[in-house]
């Protein structure tokens, strides 16, 4: 059995630097990371509570000022964040939104020596890259030039190196499969530091964002299963580690959330994901039309503008912010109601949705490459911020986005087929450790994704190709580990009959 416990363990967070700049190749040529509008809330968020922590920590020496006042102070006079942005956390009145985390905010904003937000994307991008390299290093029990030209090539043809290279929390889910799936299959011959990492990627994905959160509890409900039923042999120890995880994020996402409010003044917004994806998919639409306006739901005030499209529902029809309130408060009661109303309607809409989006794969819908609003931007964050990425010279590059989808499909399609082989196929010689289980779970979180994603949003490209590049990552090392253990067959046959 190959082991991980060598004097070159280090190796692996060496091999990360330049994987990820690998992975960062297009953001390079581009001049800036890639942004969707969210990250706008995102980089608000962070700055502000950049500047917030730079001045609590100047009040504990009150004869000066820390460095990282003195460095988010100058952001501010520079102009490279708004007047607006900088005291927006001090100001009553602006409203926190539900699904924004101050937490990859936080990241996304970093402090340091590149210019906002090109310090978070590359932490980003090297924590990408080293979960891989734990998994190639945990299965081929060395890491080399095959792990970088592994790196070069996914980077380049599949969407992991889009979605490293995004200023948005998406990549985090991936991170947080792959590292449960490390962790899991690497029982007992993961490094303690190596683990730690692990540990602390999958705490932060699952504070990045909710759906993150909701793929690591699925998991982990999976596990506790297996067990109770005699399927799995995932040990106690790792399955309460991941719950006690679990609750950990549910009480620093509340603290955050609680911060937020405070410094508001105003309850966080939440969004009508259930409605707007019942509406768009018809038994929401049935039971509108059967129960309003006897039902008193809020949806029912505006019976007459449906049915809509489920995005145009959470960000057009729920306008303005009270009514979007109202709809957000009442989201689960409506969802439930509708259920009693067509359960098989419902189940049948769940079932072909969750299904949809397991193949939903494409970046059609993954990078801005329309206008931004110089105004618009100016809300939510920097004005010089988005006119770089109007500048950035892949911008309106449409033929990357349609390229590298056709590839990634096609890679992830040879993946499926690879993973397929390596799971039914005898191993030459001895199986590398924990190659079977790391696909396995890395699978089962690609599901879980589509399902939650599919079932509680609406099916969305983006939000199944977050992960797809998974695929062909664990397809790589099954593939690399075949070929080292066929040679290693080899030799020793050769050795015995020599």
């Amino acid at each position: 059995m190959l082991s991980v416990k060598s004097p070159q363990g280090i190796s692996s967070y060496l091999m990360a630097c330049p994987a990820a700049l690998l992975l960062l190749a297009y953001a390079l040529i581009n001049g800036v990371p890639f942004f969707y509008p969210d990250a706008f809330v995102y980089a608000h968020y962070g700055e502000s509570g950049w500047r917030m922590i730079g001045r609590a920590i100047a009040e504990l020496w009150p004869a000066g000022q820390s460095a990282l006042d003195i460095q988010t102070a100058d952001l501010a006079s520079s102009g490279r964040v708004s007047g607006t942005l900088a005291g927006s956390v001090q100001k009553e009145g602006w409203t926190p939104e539900a699904g924004r985390s101050v937490y990859y905010g936080l990241l996304l904003a970093i402090p340091g020596i590149f210019p906002s937000p090109w310090n978070g994307v590359i932490l980003q991008a090297y924590c990408s890259a080293l979960t891989v390299a734990f998994a190639w290093r945990l299965v081929m029990g060395t890491i080399g030039a095959g792990y970088l030209a592994a790196m070069a090539g996914l980077g380049l043809f599949s969407t992991f190196g889009i979605f490293a290279s995004t200023a948005m929390p998406d990549v985090w889910s991936a991170i947080a499969i792959l590292a449960v799936a490390v962790l899991i299959a690497g029982n007992g011959r993961l490094r303690r530091l190596d683990a730690l990492f692990l540990w602390g990627f999958i705490l932060f994905a699952t504070l990045a964002h909710s759906s993150h959160l909701a793929v690591v509890a699925a998991l982990t409900a999976l596990c506790i299963a297996g067990r109770i039923v005699g399927l799995g042999v995932i040990p106690w120890a790792t399955i309460g580690k991941l719950a006690v995880l679990i609750v950990a994020t549910v009480s620093l996402g509340t603290g955050a959330r609680m911060a937020m409010e405070r410094a508001a003044g105003n309850p966080t917004l939440g969004i009508p994901f259930l409605t707007a994806h019942l509406v768009d998919g018809g038994p929401g639409m049935a039971f509108i039309r059967e129960a309003c306006p006897a039902a008193g739901y809020a949806v029912c005030e505006k019976a007459d503008d449906l049915p809509v499209e489920w995005r145009t529902f959470i960000f057009g029809f729920s306008r303005p912010s009270e009514y979007r309130r109202q709809l957000a408060e009442e989201d689960l009661s409506f969802a439930i109601a509708t259920l009693r109303h067509d359960p098989a309607g419902v189940l049948q809409l769940a079932l072909q949705d969750g299904l949809r989006q397991i193949g939903m794969i494409d970046l059609a819908t993954t990078p801005i490459r329309s206008s931004i609003s110089e105004s618009a931007a100016a809300e939510k964050s920097e004005v010089s911020l988005a006119r770089k990425i109007r500048e950035g010279r892949l911008y309106n590059a449409s033929w990357l986005y349609r390229d590298v989808s056709l590839i990634n499909a096609a890679l992830v399609l040879a993946g499926l087929a690879a993973i397929i082989l390596a799971a039914t196929r005898p191993v030459p010689g001895r199986e590398s450790a924990g190659l079977r289980q790391l696909l396995s779970v890395t699978l089962t979180g690609v599901l879980l994704n589509a399902v939650i994603c599919g079932v509680l949003a609406s099916p969305y490209d983006r939000f199944q190709a977050r992960v797809a590049w998974l695929i062909p990552v664990i397809a790589v090392i099954a593939i690399a580990a075949f070929l080292q253990n066929r040679r290693l067959h080899l030799r020793e046959r050769e050795t015995t009959y020599s």
